[in-house]
């Protein structure tokens, strides 16, 4: 049972459009998956640890410990992109993601993807968000993995292309994601429903006046 609106936000979803980068994790890299060498990793390292003692402080005060977790992760992104300003080729090419359209809430995300993965899997996921830039970086299980069907009205030619290029269905829990960062992506999920709603609104009245 959801016991809270914030739980029940975990689920919320859309379609959207975000930068993805996904690369694998394997068993004995699980427990320090979000190390790497760059120094952009390792500030995630220690950005992780300290949301660990802010998901601990949460139990007490959760709205202190979201705000200090919203200025840890606005720290980042400011020395993020301070880096890549002066230059540095290693957070340059960290920066690249690819476009996916995708089903996202604040709990998975299911994506077309050129390759499958097996069931269960660990990968480590990167998120883009747009247009705010928020980078969101968890751990995710593997749901599924199943060849994309073709659609009996058929397709096209772009899309053909699409599934050509990406012929796979993937679908992914996230199974470490900081207490902010999924705060991120709840906010984001419904800034979009409201968004869509809002739009969808404008039209029914402009079809009313029409």
């Amino acid at each position: 049972m959801l016991n809270s609106p914030q739980e029940r936000r975990r689920y919320f979803r859309i379609i959207d459009v975000v930068g993805l980068r996904i690369s694998t994790v394997s068993e004995a890299e699980e427990d320090v998956a979000f190390y790497k060498q760059s120094s952009a990793e390792r500030l995630r390292q220690v950005s992780t640890e300290i949301n660990d003692s802010l998901d601990v402080l949460s139990r007490d005060n959760e709205q202190l410990g979201l705000i200090i977790g919203m200025l840890n992760h606005k720290i980042d992104l400011a020395f993020s992109e301070f880096n890549i300003q002066t230059g540095d080729e290693a957070l340059l090419l960290d920066d690249i993601f690819q476009r996916h359209q995708v089903n996202i809430s604040a709990g998975g995300v299911a994506f077309p993807s050129s390759r499958g993965f097996s069931d269960h899997q660990t990968l480590n996921v990167r998120i883009k968000l747009f247009p705010s830039q928020e980078v969101v970086t968890v751990l995710a299980k593997v749901i599924s993995s199943d060849p994309r069907e073709v659609p009996p009205e058929g397709m096209s030619d772009v899309q053909a292309l699409e599934l050509r290029e990406r012929p796979f269905w993937v679908r992914l829990n996230f199974e470490d994601i900081s207490m902010v960062e999924q705060e991120l992506l709840a906010q984001h999920v419904i800034q979009k429903q409201a968004s869509e709603l809002a739009f969808l609104r404008k039209l029914k009245d402009e079809d009313a006046e029409s």
